[in-house]
């Protein structure tokens, strides 16, 4: 019961190990591995991977015999071929991949001679093209075709390609679009160049270099991220990364790179599960010994490293990494000792963890060659060429078959045979998004950028693994428009001046087009499809002339493209003289902001100059009867009448024109501007104010000062105009104030006319009091007398006391010192525009 529950345990224990192992494709793995071998005896092996443990099995018939020295592996897309390059003999052997048994033969006409020295292999994704590098006299990339039924290589035209330097490794981005060779110059880094496949013809075409200083690339499965390793740097344990920008294309290091490997101070190579989850790397110690392996999670969306668990031991002199194609397990060549003592090459064995990306060791790690003083030298794995592979597809006809350059992106119709879902369309060498709709047909989104110039594209597709493979090509025509020109500039030149830059304007032009100066084509700057530029020498403009411009496209295909029609270069005389009809505008405020003065007439140049007020002013060239003047605000600060003249190179200046800075950029005018009223009644005036330059530029407000007391400013309609006015009329009325009447002075000589009455009331108490002593004493017979007497004393008292009234006195005069005193007033009316004003008197009398 005990060894049962043991035997529990362990199966329990092997489960959760291996738990990442659990779905399995149905395909064979074979492992190649390509030894050292100093006994002389084949060294390349292949091995069948156990899909559940990852246990290796040594295929019948296995190791095979390769040439000497060799150095390098590389299996083709579809699994069918291995190629090994061998530097010393100089040659690269390729075998065909047994479906069922992994055994491998040499296929016809193997090895095939290359070059001396050589470092790196590779095939591009579709399998067509095989790339080796040799490092000879001279540094030259090998190229072949790969003969899709039978792996025969057959060297491409004009291989070898001469290399600046020495490529020591060879990545394509999962589609092909590019390639990244890493080079060398003796024992350093010097670049990775970024080139494209010609897949008309195979040869790569450089795109730009990138200086990311390693010996080492490998580029991660989905083709965003491109990591870097340099071998050379015993004192350098880092990986850098970067991110491709494929419309450019370029490599820019992302945030954080590079990243450290700890206590791994010499790095070897670089691996990837399929799914581009995780990076795999063997590093050593300075004596090649004390290996290890390590693991990184690569960050989805910057690409950043992160060291998942510890480094694991990796043997002795590590040199090689792979991972599996479904992504279980990792596979490192290494040895059992030093080159002190006899050793044997190994394979370490480790499963991967699908969450985290940690290795496990296996149980059957590691396996050990049988033969003496063999070492690990290079790995490769992949799916054998077996189960009901995908057909190679046949690419029949395009719909549409071909375009006029410079239109916009479209969608081709694919038509053949034999699509599947996944088979991608590659047009000029580019693999394009491609929409499966049937096993005839396909749907491509074709760019504009694929179509901006002429020329022939290539356009095939590539079906996947298993099997699949790459169709025959048919040719897509990208037709040259035929190109028009609306313009140049300088329209003109003096004969004798210096050379210059000149700009042809139009539409249709395209990276080939070719501008004619007088019938022969000259050198072109292609700008963008409605510009082009030459440069014109001083000899070119020497004498009197007149030289004819025109574009030509080349024709595609034998068609398209063609001649435009042709514009004049006018060469003046040296001693022409330029003529000023008119200058727009004519006149400025004084203060105002800087501005463009053109400058319309005759003679001018491209090198003409403007004088404005005696300064010089930069100048533009439009024509030949059109300059443009950049004239600054310091050149009109204060009013004034500055001259404008035009200058040629050699000859003498225009006459010179006037230009006018106003104070303002209005007038002020008022009619009748005197009025005479009494006080109490308003006096009128009607103000004009007229714009300089057809409207007023600013709104304009009116204000009022020096008016006299008691009177009071108002404008009709308003005491403000608005901006962008025309001539406009302002009423001022100035209301006044009337005078009061004067008060009476007070006088006894001046009766009022009361006094009559109360002076007879008095004479009359006065009479009857004297008139009753007088009877009381003396009896009636003195009553007639006392009558008469009262009568004349009354007549009396009316006499003295102003009783009689003469006629009336004049009426009381005004008090001219109350209301709008009388007077002549001068009275200030100020009209304000922006920055400046302007002023008028009007005079008001008052009477």
């Amino acid at each position: 019961m005990r060894t049962f529950g043991i035997a529990i345990l362990s199966g329990f224990v092997f489960v959760v190990l291996c738990a990442p192992l659990a779905a399995q494709s149905n395909l064979p793995i074979y492992l190649f591995s390509l030894e050292i071998n100093g006994a002389g005896s084949p060294p390349l092996h292949v091995f069948l991977v156990n899909p559940t443990t990852g246990a290796l099995s040594e295929v019948s018939n296995s190791p095979f015999a390769t040439g000497l020295g060799s150095c390098c592996i590389v299996v083709d897309p579809t699994a069918r071929f291995v190629y090994v390059a061998n530097s010393n003999s100089n040659d690269i052997t390729a075998y065909s991949v047994d479906a069922p048994t992994g055994n491998l033969t040499r296929v016809p006409s193997s090895p095939f001679t290359t070059g001396v020295g050589l470092r790196a292999v590779g095939i591009e994704p579709t399998g067509r093209f095989l790339y080796v590098s040799s490092v000879d006299m001279i540094s030259s990339l090998y190229a072949y075709s790969i003969d899709s039924g039978t792996g025969v290589l057959t060297p491409l035209a004009g291989s070898p390609f001469p290399q600046a330097n020495a490529t020591s490794s060879i990545t394509f981005d999962p589609k092909g679009n590019f390639v990244f060779l890493a080079q060398v110059q003796q024992t350093n880094p010097v670049a990775t160049l970024i080139d494209s496949v010609d897949f008309a013809t195979g040869a790569l075409v450089q795109v730009v270099g990138a200086n990311t200083g390693a010996d080492v690339t490998a580029m991660e499965p989905s083709g965003r991220f491109l990591y870097t390793i340099n071998t050379r740097d015993t004192n350098s344990s880092l990986v850098s990364a970067f991110v491709l920008n494929p419309a450019q294309p370029s490599l820019s290091e992302i945030q954080g790179s590079p990243f450290a490997v700890a206590q791994n101070p010499i790095l070897w190579d670089i691996a990837f599960d399929p799914s581009g989850k995780f990076l795999f790397l063997d590093s050593s110690g300075f004596s090649q010994q004390n290996g290890f392996v390590s693991a990184y999670t690569i960050d989805p969306q910057t690409g950043a490293l992160a060291q998942v668990g510890l480094a694991l031991p990796g043997g002795i002199n590590p040199t090689s990494i792979v991972a599996d194609p479904t992504g279980h397990f990792v596979y490192a060549s290494s040895t059992t000792s030093t080159t002190a003592t006899p050793g044997y090459a190994t394979i370490l064995s480790f499963a991967i963890n699908g969450s985290t990306g940690e290795l496990t060791p296996l149980s059957a790690s590691p396996w050990m060659d049988t033969l003496q003083y063999s070492y690990g030298n290079r790995l490769a794995i992949a799916f054998g060429p077996i189960g009901t592979p995908n057909p190679v597809p046949t690419l029949s006809s395009l719909l549409p078959s071909s375009v006029t350059a410079g239109g916009a992106g479209f969608t081709l119709q694919v038509n053949g045979v034999n699509f599947v879902p996944g088979t991608t369309v590659y047009f000029g060498g580019q693999a394009r998004n491609a929409t499966f709709v049937s096993t005839t047909q396909l749907n491509a989104d074709i760019l504009s950028s694929d179509i901006a110039n002429g020329g022939t594209g290539v356009v095939f597709v590539f079906n996947p693994l298993p099997g699949g493979g790459a169709s025959t090509s048919v040719e897509f025509t990208v037709f040259n428009p035929s190109p028009t020109i609306s313009s140049i500039n300088p329209t003109s030149a003096v004969a004798g001046a210096a050379g210059f830059t000149l700009t042809v304007n139009g539409s249709n032009f395209v990276t080939g087009s070719i501008v004619n100066f007088n019938g022969t084509a000259r050198s072109t700057a292609f700008v963008s499809s409605a510009q082009l530029t030459i440069t014109i020498s001083a000899s070119d403009i020497a004498s009197q002339n007149t030289i004819s411009i025109s574009v030509t496209d080349p024709p595609t295909g034998g068609s398209g493209g063609g001649t435009s029609s042709t514009l004049p270069l006018t060469i003046l005389p040296t001693n022409t003289q330029p003529v000023v009809g008119a200058l727009v505008p004519v006149s400025a405020t004084a203060g105002g902001p800087a501005f463009t003065l053109k400058i319309v007439g005759t003679g001018f140049t491209s090198s003409s100059i403007v004088t404005f007020n005696s300064a010089p002013v930069s100048t533009a060239f439009v024509s030949a009867t059109l300059l443009e003047a950049a004239i600054p605000a310091s050149a009109i600060a204060v009013a004034g009448h500055p001259l404008v003249t035009v200058t040629n190179p050699g000859g003498s200046p225009s006459v010179v024109a006037t230009f006018t800075v106003n104070n303002e950029d209005f007038n002020l005018s008022v009619t009748a501007p005197s009025i005479s009223v009494v006080a109490g009644n308003p006096a009128s005036y009607s103000l004009l104010v007229t714009p300089s330059n057809g409207t007023i530029a600013n709104s304009v407000t009116f204000t009022v000062s020096g008016s006299p007391t008691g009177a009071t400013p108002a404008f009709s309609p308003s005491a403000t105009i608005p901006a962008g006015s025309g001539a406009t009329t302002v009423m001022l009325s100035i209301a006044t104030m009337a005078h009061s009447a004067v008060p009476p002075i007070k006088s006894p000589r001046v009766p009022l006319p009361q006094w009559p009455l109360v002076c007879l009331s008095i004479v009359a108490v006065v009479f009857m009091c004297l008139g009753a002593c007088f009877l009381g004493g003396r009896g009636p017979r003195f009553a007639p007398q006392f009558l008469l007497a009262s009568l004349l004393l009354i007549a009396a008292g009316f006499t003295a006391c102003g009783g009689v009234t003469g006629p009336a006195g004049p009426a009381a005069p005004a008090n001219l010192a109350t209301g709008t005193p009388a007077g002549t007033y001068s009275i200030i009316v100020t009209a304000t525009s922006g920055n400046g004003s302007l002023s008028t008197t009007v005079t008001l009398k008052v009477m």
